[in-house]
């Protein structure tokens, strides 16, 4: 299931599209929210090492078909086999 992520950060970071700012969004692929809040956390702790995670909300996504996403590589904790397929069904969609 893919859950769209309201991440609240300790320190300011640059966004694309949002400037500097402690607030970012994004999605993350789990089972159930308490698994998404997991995901949200790694993903913190492995992309900004001395940046704190000081909360994740988390709700399911409206959209729960990658391939419907613009960058599905960006969903974190996507499988990797979810992500093959929806970048086949991309590519066969661009051949066109």
């Amino acid at each position: 299931m893919i859950y769209f992520v309201s991440y609240s950060v300790r320190d300011l970071i640059h966004a694309q599209a949002l400037g500097f700012t402690k607030n970012f969004y994004g999605y993350v692929w789990a089972t159930n929210e308490e698994l998404a809040k997991q995901e949200a956390a790694k993903y913190i702790k492995k992309a900004m090492p001395t940046n704190e995670l000081l909360n994740a909300s988390v709700t399911v996504a409206q959209q729960q078909d990658p391939m419907r996403y613009a960058f599905p590589e960006n969903i974190k904790g996507l499988p990797a086999s979810v992500l093959a397929n929806a970048e086949r069904r991309w590519s066969s969609l661009r051949s066109r």
